[in-house]
């Protein structure tokens, strides 16, 4: 008679730590019964442990158990290498970092300390990890350095998620992704919960440096960096914050009519330009998205859900807000925030229709001293400032001409009064108007004792000169009785008139006592009219006029 055997193999994988020894059953493994013609099955053979330097198995009760392998230690649910070795030396005695405190350290103190291990105490939560280094002490912003002392470089950063202790799954090299400052560097990662997160800084050129290194609490991504899951948003303003540097934050936005969207953004961080915040903006699903930076007006054809991207040109750790405005009837932006985009030097020509009392705002993107001219073709007010500032500083009353004094930035322009349609283009000109048109941009005056020589290029230009250090009594004036079209005007450092020529009794010259710093303006006197442009000279000397 013969007899059926059944041979029962149970393959399966799972493990614990012998620091945690609570038994993981295999997926697979059923409990083993008693049977005279069964074969005893081992749930170690095959290993099921194949996790880095956790690889022991040991059978309990009929079940798979994994532990870390000798020289190596349980952190949560990974075992990281134990090593005998100065502290932070290497990985196996890697330094604790808690989440809010901060440890000072140094490299290359002593010769051969090129490297610094960190390990975050707790395993992550989940979220983002941020990781910020400084230079401080005789490295730092506020060290006095000798003639010739070079300023150390911030160590590189890199971030390792154990197991993985070979390749980071972050770095922030000395070159590459642009420095967060001369003393500072800054990392951010986001990883899944339970992650055993590490930092190893490098001093690559072997600098002596003293640094101090913090973890911030882990915090969580603000908007969902694609369409799952992205923040329904509205018009008005959406606080956004990109916390990696490969963060990108969307929102949705539902659009009920055809028309336009308006969409800008301004940063928290006053060093940063919103120029290098891109936009990119769409239909849910469709194929119009298209890509702008800083502002943009994207043309809704149709109603539906369009979705808005945010992130950083060159990947920097920024927050602000995103303003977002739908058009219809009402076709440009009623506030700075909202302005519509318009285009300098292509010859773009925007066409508006202002209600009555209302206010259409525009904004271009202007460089540093250039000069521009503005056409304008209606019958309200026009002026314009740095979308940074608070202050109108041109009026297209006093001239069609526009100077950026200062850095790169936005213009806004609003166009207000009673009810009427316009059109407006921004042109670029070749003016060189070196010297600027208020007391931020002024022109150094050149050595010696005058006559000065300058240049009004276009009607309500006006030019700026100084610092110049007072030392007491000085004198403004004109050498050329013919200039008095003009007037020279000296100006404490807040702008307030110290002194004016021609004077009122028609004196070409005028005496001041000069403060610790002043400032000369050049310009065209009231109700008087120039050729432009319009060559001048004119005197300063720190001594009284005779």
């Amino acid at each position: 008679m013969k007899r059926l055997v059944v041979i029962a193999y149970v393959f399966g994988s799972g493990c614990s730590l012998m620091a945690v020894p609570d038994p993981v059953p295999l997926p697979d493994a059923g409990t083993v019964r008693a049977d005279a013609g069964a074969v005893p099955v081992d749930p170690c053979e095959p290993n099921p442990c194949t996790a880095q330097r956790q690889t022991q198995c040991e059978a309990v009760d009929g079940t798979a158990v994994c532990s870390c392998d000798e020289g190596t230690l349980a952190i949560g649910d990974v075992c990281l290498p134990v090593t005998a070795c100065e502290d932070g030396d290497g990985v196996g005695c890697a330094l604790v970092l808690t989440r809010g405190a901060a440890v000072d350290g140094t490299l290359n103190q002593n010769g051969g300390d090129n490297s610094d291990w960190y390990r975050l105490e707790q395993p992550s939560t989940g979220g983002i990890e941020r990781i910020t280094i400084h230079l401080i002490g005789d490295s730092g912003p506020d060290a006095v350095r000798q003639g010739g002392e070079t300023i150390p470089v911030v160590p590189n950063i890199k971030f390792f998620v154990a197991p993985e202790l070979e390749t980071a799954a972050r770095i922030v090299p000395r070159d590459g992704i642009q420095d967060d400052g001369q003393f500072v560097r800054i990392l951010s990662a986001e990883v899944a919960p339970g992650a055993v997160v590490l930092v190893r800084i490098d001093d690559a050129d072997e600098q002596a440096i003293n640094y101090r290194i913090e973890a911030t609490a882990t915090a969580t991504d603000d908007h969902a960096d694609g369409d799952d899951g992205a923040t329904q948003g509205s018009e008005g303003e959406t606080e956004f914050v990109l916390e990696t540097r490969e963060d990108t934050d969307t929102i949705n936005i539902e659009i009920d009519r055809v028309g336009a969207l308006l969409a800008s953004v301004s940063l928290n961080e006053l060093s940063e330009t919103t120029a290098a915040i891109s936009l990119r903006i769409g239909s849910l699903g469709g194929n119009d998205h298209r890509r702008y930076y800083g502002r943009a007006r994207h043309e809704v054809s149709r109603p539906g859900t369009y979705s808005i991207r945010v992130d950083h040109r060159d990947q920097r750790l920024v927050s602000g807000t995103l303003y977002l405005r739908v058009l219809s009837d009402d076709d440009h932006g009623d506030r700075a925030e909202e302005a519509s985009p318009i285009s300098a030097g292509l010859g773009e020509i925007v066409q508006g229709s202002l209600e009555a009392q209302g206010a259409d705002w525009f904004a271009f993107a202007a460089q540093a001293n250039q000069v521009y001219r503005v056409i304008y073709n209606g019958s309200g007010t026009l002026q314009g400032r740095r979308a940074d500032d608070t202050g109108f500083v041109w009026n297209y009353e006093g001239g069609d001409h526009y100077r950026h004094d200062g850095q790169s930035s936005d213009v806004v322009l609003e166009v207000s009064g009673e009810a009427h349609d316009y059109d407006l283009m921004i042109m670029t000109t070749d003016i060189n108007d070196t010297a600027g048109n208020r007391l931020g941009a002024a022109e150094l005056l050149a050595d010696g004792a005058g006559p000065f020589t300058g240049t009004l290029d276009y009607r309500g230009d006006a030019d700026f000169y100084g610092p110049i250090f007072g030392e007491g009594s000085g004198c403004i004036g004109w050498p050329d009785q013919g200039l008095g079209r003009l007037e020279i005007s000296a100006l404490d450092d807040q702008g307030r008139v110290l002194a004016t020529a021609p004077m009122q009794d028609g004196q070409t010259q005028a005496s001041l006592s000069e403060p610790a710093v002043f400032y000369l303006r050049v310009g065209v006197r009231a109700g008087q009219t120039v050729t432009y442009p319009f060559d001048y000279q004119f005197s300063y000397n720190s001594e009284a006029c005779n």
